[in-house]
């Protein structure tokens, strides 16, 4: 009785878990489209990111193992990235929404460059970390024949274009100014924190163009635990 349990059990375990995935993955989307704090709208799009590696904890493979590892590495550098961008604009002490945002690629081309990149990654656009682990996390639990559970996935993924690629929109399609009460000298950033954000932004371009690296490590972690 208790090895024929087994598996029911753990099968029941993946069903709610199946359920969870979609409930976080739908819930933190839809959460983020509401936002206009772009903060906040991040903060939100990383529940449905967290849904994300649900898909893959419930195809439970190695090679879901692999991608949860990768995509925990790849989200750190691209959520790392996009909040720190939003950080040292506080220094300017410039608000937070998407209007905010408007003129920013002309006032600060560098750092509205890196915020594109961390957006576009964050859709899982090709060339970038976030397709990789996008990528990986999908296919994993397609293998293991979780069709519906892939699909919704990647239709949450695809409905994440529209709160990230605004942003994108306002920093270089809309005008903006300079607030008042604050003045250029107040809105120049601090070299070493753009450094530090462009480095975070190389290694995003690095796992798009070269993942092998960190799949590799994955798959040895993944291989000597199990």
């Amino acid at each position: 009785v208790l090895l024929t349990g087994i598996p029911l059990e753990s099968e029941n375990w993946k069903n709610l878990l199946w359920i969870l995935a979609v409930l976080t993955m739908t819930v933190g989307n839809l959460m983020a489209l509401r936002q206009n704090s772009v903060k906040r709208m991040l903060a939100y799009s990383s529940i449905a990111h967290a849904g994300y590696v649900m898909v893959a904890a419930v195809a439970g493979s190695a090679e879901a193992l692999s991608g949860i590892f990768f995509y925990s590495c790849a989200y750190a550098l691209m959520g790392t990235g996009a909040f720190g961008i939003l950080t040292i604009r506080d220094l300017g002490k410039v608000p937070q929404t998407y209007d905010d945002l408007a003129g920013y690629g002309k006032r600060f081309p560098l750092p509205a460059f890196m915020m594109t990149l961390f957006m576009l990654s964050l859709v899982g656009l090709p060339l970038t970390g976030g397709f990789i682990a996008k990528l990986q996390i999908f296919s994993a639990a397609l293998d293991e024949g979780w069709i519906w559970l892939t699909v919704i996935g990647v239709l949450n993924s695809a409905l994440s274009v529209y709160y990230y690629l605004r942003v994108v929109v306002f920093m270089y399609m809309r005008e903006g100014a300079i607030p008042e009460g604050v003045s250029e000298e107040d809105n120049q950033l601090p070299g070493f924190a753009v450094a530090g954000l462009a480095g975070t932004a190389v290694a995003v371009l690095y796992l798009g163009i070269f993942p092998e690296t960190l799949l590799n490590l994955a798959t040895d972690s993944i291989s000597a635990l199990l």
